[in-house]
């Protein structure tokens, strides 16, 4: 099999705008793209993240195995790598998210490495689409439904006790 430059459009579905793509560059050396966010009690880090394949397994005896890899805080949630999605393919859009439970940084990592060769045009990409934080419905109502649940209480005592009817003696 020779290996071909595909154009390099994203086969993966876009969601929007492409949030971060580090290519892999210099052979086997992860090109990798951080972030560090803070979340409060309840919030969540959501996102998607994918692989594009820009290179072949294999050929005349050579592996060239491009890989990409997602972590938060060091543990891996996403890897993919050219053997898993075949020549020239794309992973799906896998989604990721975290829940803090009392708050805290949370770091994501995205990397990308082309395995075999240090060809630019045959290096592949790990793809960072709608990363978002997202908090927690809150269980406490706002001040107006504390008002109006107040006045329907009200409104059904004021009607339990106008049915009434006097006992005589």
């Amino acid at each position: 099999m020779s290996r071909t430059c595909l154009p390099r459009s994203y086969r993966c579905c876009s969601k929007g705008s492409i949030g971060g793509v580090p290519t892999g560059g210099a052979q086997d050396v992860f090109t990798t793209l951080s972030q560090t966010f803070v979340l409060t009690a309840g919030q969540t880090l959501k996102g998607v993240v994918g692989f594009r394949a820009n290179d072949v397994y294999q050929d005349s005896g050579t592996i060239y195995n491009d890989s990409a890899y997602l972590t938060i805080n060091g543990d891996t949630v996403f890897s993919s790598d050219v053997l898993t999605v075949g020549d020239f393919q794309s992973s799906p859009w896998t989604p990721f998210s975290i829940t803090s439970l009392t708050g805290g940084t949370f770091t994501l990592e995205l990397g990308s490495a082309n395995h075999g060769d240090g060809e630019p045009s045959f290096s592949s990409s790990a793809v960072l689409d709608a990363v978002e934080i997202t908090s927690a419905a809150s269980g406490t109502p706002e001040p107006a439904a504390w008002a109006l649940m107040l006045t329907g209480f009200g409104a059904v005592g004021l009607s339990v006790r106008r049915r009434r009817t006097p006992a005589f003696a």
